[in-house]
C-alpha cells in the first residue's frame, strides 16, 4: 500500500486542478494579501528577527561561525600554512 500513495495524491491533485474556479469567482483582495504576507511579511519578520539576535550577540555565543563554516580567508590561510612547513 504506501507504494500506492503517491499516485493516489498525484490522482487527487490532478482531480481538484480539474475543477478550478473562474477568474471571476476568485477573491481577489484575499489572494494578494496572502502573497503579501507569504513573500514579504513573513521573510521581513524572520530577517528583523535574525538581525536583532546578530545584533545583540547571540547568534556569536550560540556557535562560532568560524568552526561550523570557514570563510575562504580562512581556508586560504591554513593552505599556505601547509605549505610552508
Amino acid at each position: 500500500m504506501p507504494q500506492a500513495a503517491v499516485p493516489l495524491n498525484m490522482l487527487v491533485l490532478g482531480g481538484s486542478l480539474a475543477s478550478l474556479p473562474s477568474l471571476a469567482a476568485v477573491h481577489w483582495p484575499s489572494t494578494l494579501a496572502v502573497v503579501f504576507v507569504r513573500l514579504v511579511a513573513v521573510p521581513a519578520c524572520v530577517f528583523l528577527f535574525m538581525w536583532s539576535l546578530n545584533s545583540s550577540g547571540a547568534t556569536h555565543a550560540m556557535v562560532p561561525a568560524s568552526r561550523t563554516f570557514p570563510s575562504i580567508r580562512s581556508q586560504r590561510r591554513e593552505a599556505v600554512r601547509s605549505q610552508s612547513f
